[in-house]
């Protein structure tokens, strides 16, 4: 057993940063549209998302790229989180005063992701053909 709370605690260190870090990681990712942006032409691109994490953690004074995956991706959770419990809470027959308001400290730093599950423009490829 004593494993074990080894090893989680040795997780928990490596992603442990205080929250001017953090905001920092989020703006530096904010900064590479081919991390997040399903729409970017880089985006299914390894090599220029390496590249990406690699200028972040120099950035970040070399912090391994692995745990600043890591840490981003907790840190994109705890946003997809609190969006989910904001959008709970603006369904049909809810008062104003029942709306959440997330007071998550990295909430408006995501900003950036709010749209991007949205839907963007198509294009209709098929001929309008007459019967």
């Amino acid at each position: 057993m004593r494993a074990v709370w080894t090893v989680v605690l040795v997780r928990a260190i490596h992603l442990a940063m205080n929250i001017s870090e953090s905001r920092r990681l989020i703006s530096l990712y904010k900064e590479f549209k081919c991390l997040w942006d399903p729409k970017d032409s880089n985006y299914t691109n390894r090599g220029v998302r390496d590249d990406a994490w690699r200028q972040i953690s120099c950035e970040m004074g070399n912090k391994s790229i692995e745990n600043l995956k890591k840490k981003m991706r907790s840190l994109a959770g705890g946003y997809r989180r609190e969006k989910h419990r904001e959008k709970q809470s603006r369904i049909t027959g809810s008062g104003a005063q029942d709306t959440y308001k997330s007071k998550w400290f990295a909430y408006d730093d995501f900003d950036f992701m709010a749209d991007k599950n949205e839907p963007g423009t198509t294009r209709d490829t098929l001929e309008h053909v007459s019967y």
